[in-house]
């Protein structure tokens, strides 16, 4: 106590000198408070919509996943069914037993479809549907007595009992006949929900129209689908504890019921499918959707009251055919998340307010101690990081290798220098790349740790410290890379530039010298893209930061529009620069060389790429090199559409796993000793050094002809 009382008193002696150490602690302070509030009002309402959605989007994917596989696979069953069937007689004389051993396999193999129903135009037909354990038969000849049935029960294959029977059904008013009566033989089509005439089940069913080969006569197969085993589904899904997961219709019947004890046994179910979900008698259920109704059936997570508490609710559709659809919907009452959210506002806050107060300690002890030490020493300390030596320099500013102060962590801290720190516009542009990478999360794009200012004035930012390779390293030591390999490198940068792409952000410095090969958690290969220090927002409106008449780049890896107007880069440039990439990996050669950056930036804009596989002389996969050439064309338009359409293109080739964690492994333990490769040093360029000056009113002429490039 006596060395805590010291302290305080020496601070506060210190302090009548040095207000800055005074506004920093009431800076933790304010934050601390202003922290503790956000978490409050965070876990009272927003964790609570958070946590909602992602247990009814859980749910929901669950469900219609479900009903996807429920319902898709019998489509491919009757297109299979009915190409068995047009090679046999089915309405001759004595083929009951034919179409029994034809159709019984299909029941057997769909468990939920209850029956099989084949018709003519002329109004003959044959039904084969489940009995218990057994079958029942019904066939209908039209030709001689239409409004008698021929019925059969068959077991174990033989029929056991057999009658004729008056009906009084007409198969071409059924739904699944009509919905393809006048359609071309082929077409499958679904019925809405209905009750099904002979087992009175509620059920769907799905029909296709097809035509006798020999005769030219046209049938109507149908598959009749119980709605039953949607109701099974759901009794086994509750989302929350109290919380309801049903399927309806448009019309908001009921085709899943939700888990409850009244539905167990399958009467009470097959009496409640197709009723109206407010008569379940359900309360939430009810005021769900008549607040779904009055949202005007939105497909967003929605808050609703019902008896006295809060409910989440979202209402999804599932489209089992065109223009048809169900309604997948979730319901969580608040009350079954809350208690949770709860117990973690409360430790949140705590752990704030814990943080506040020894970070105010922290604050306070290395003030004190900061302000005892020689300045000399302290230009050598930026926050909580130490600098150690420097690893790189670029056109606005320097990376360090640095430790923290209390994790030890080797890090790379980047500064401005010290002369580009009076430029307000070489800081804001110091400024933007910060806010641009720390937005960025893909693995494959380097890590921004930590942000701040030193004493006089210098902006820096601490990033993750990479040992590795540049692109550029690699292949003037080791040659042409396999293609397999540049495709498995390629794809990790299409990710890194695809979520960059996303948050409307473009690198436009794309260049080997700024991908990284690295070893992380005993994973080789890993792609780290940096150098984000020429990053343009596609939103920006012309803030002054980038001069019309200034080429930022490198123009080995430049594409044409950025060249003829540089503020008009789009995500297509960077998939220009990210093919120049890859066509040096995969030959060894730059797209376009030449004696100086202005006769490179002509080729870009006037010369067709020569094909890789014709440059290097030997085999390069055509589709590889297809993919290099479409990202290579002159126009933006011309070029894949995004980074996660190049992304999928790569993953289509035929190389595309050819690269495996063991060769990339086993290539670097081959290769390590001789690769120029420090351990003590992180190898990057941290900022492009290339910016060129051009006036873009007479940009690149021919010379004697004054032709515009």
């Amino acid at each position: 106590m006596g060395q805590i009382g010291h302290t305080l008193s020496l601070a506060g002696e210190l302090g009548r000198k040095n207000r800055g150490l005074f506004l920093r602690l009431a800076l933790v302070g304010a934050t601390t408070l202003v922290l503790c509030v956000i978490a409050l009002l965070y876990f009272d309402r927003r964790l609570v919509s958070m946590l909602s959605l992602r247990i009814i989007d859980k749910s929901t994917l669950v469900i219609n996943n479900q009903l996807d596989g429920y319902f898709t696979p019998v489509e491919r069953g009757l297109l299979i069914f009915q190409e068995q069937l047009e090679l046999a007689e089915l309405f001759a004389d004595g083929m009951e037993r034919d179409y029994f051993q034809t159709v019984k396999p299909i029941l057997q193999h769909y468990p939920h479809v209850s029956g099989v129903a084949i018709a003519n135009s002329e109004g003959s037909s044959r039904f084969i549907i489940r009995d218990g354990q057994n079958y029942l038969t019904r066939g209908v000849d039209a030709r001689t007595d239409r409004w008698r049935g021929r019925w059969r029960r068959w077991q174990n294959g033989s029929v056991v009992e057999s009658w004729n029977r008056a009906v009084d059904f007409d198969p071409k008013t059924r739904p699944w006949y009509r919905n393809v009566a006048e359609a071309p033989p082929g077409t499958l089509a679904w019925t809405d929900p209905y009750v099904f005439f002979t087992a009175q089940q509620p059920g769907i069913s799905i029909s296709s129209k097809w035509r006798d080969r020999s005769t030219g006569e046209s049938y109507v197969t149908a598959f009749d689908i119980t709605l039953d085993d949607i109701s099974k589904l759901m009794a086994t899904l509750r989302p929350s504890q109290q919380g309801i997961a049903m399927v309806v219709t448009d019309e908001v019947k009921v085709v899943g019921l939700p888990a409850d004890q009244r539905y167990t046994r399958k009467e009470a179910r097959d009496a409640a499918v197709l009723s109206p979900a407010s008569e379940l008698g359900l309360p939430a259920v009810a005021d769900a959707f008549n607040e779904w109704d009055r949202r005007e059936r939105t497909e967003e997570l929605f808050r609703f009251a019902s008896d006295g508490g809060q409910w989440w609710a979202r209402m999804t559709p599932f489209e089992y055919a065109p223009q048809r659809r169900f309604w997948t919907t979730v319901l969580i009452p608040e009350s079954d998340i809350l208690a949770g959210a709860a117990r973690n506002r409360n430790l949140t806050v705590a752990a704030i307010a814990g943080g506040g107060v020894l970070l105010a300690v922290v604050v306070l002890v290395s003030g004190v101690r900061a302000m005892r030490k020689e300045v000399s020493r302290i230009g050598r300390k930026l926050g909580q990081y130490r600098l150690q030596h420097k690893i790189g320099e670029g056109g606005n500013g320097a990376v360090y290798r640095a430790s923290h102060a209390l994790l030890r962590r080797p890090t790379a801290v980047k500064l401005m220098n010290a002369e580009f720190a009076r430029s307000e516009q070489a800081r804001a542009r110091f400024e933007q790349e910060v806010q641009a990478v720390s937005s960025l999360t893909h693995p494959n794009t380097v890590e921004v740790y930590d942000y701040g200012q030193t004493p006089d004035g210098t902006l820096f930012y601490a990033m993750e410290y990479l040992t590795g390779l540049p692109l550029d390293i690699l292949v003037q030591a080791s040659g042409p890379l396999p293609a397999a390999r540049v495709i498995h490198i390629l794809r990790q940068v299409c990710g890194s530039l695809a979520e960059a792409h996303e948050q409307g952000l473009i690198h436009r410095d794309i260049k080997s010298a700024n991908i990284l090969l690295c070893e992380r958690g005993g994973i080789h290969d890993v792609v780290k893209v940096v150098d984000f220090g020429l990053v343009k927002e596609l939103k920006e409106v012309d803030s002054g930061l980038t001069q019309a008449d200034t080429l930022l780049g490198t123009p080995l890896f430049m594409a044409p529009e950025l060249i003829q107007a540089p503020d008009q880069a789009s995500p297509q440039s960077d998939l220009y620069a990210l093919a120049a990439v890859g066509y040096y990996l995969v030959t060894g050669y730059h797209v376009f060389e030449g004696g100086s950056a202005v006769e490179i930036c002509a080729a870009h804009l006037q010369e067709p790429p020569v094909p890789p596989s014709q440059r290097v002389g030997h085999g390069v996969p055509a589709d590889l090199e297809a993919i290099l050439l479409a990202c290579l064309a002159k126009l933006p338009g011309e070029r894949p559409r995004d980074a996660k359409n190049m992304e999928e293109r790569l993953a289509s080739c035929a190389d595309a796993e050819g690269w495996r964690a063991k060769d990339a492994r086993e290539w670097w333990e081959q290769h390590r000793d001789q690769l120029p490769i420090d351990e003590r040093r992180q190898i990057h360029t941290p900022i492009s050094n290339t910016a060129l000056l051009v006036d873009v009113s007479d940009r690149l002429k021919t010379p004697g002809t004054g032709t515009e490039y």
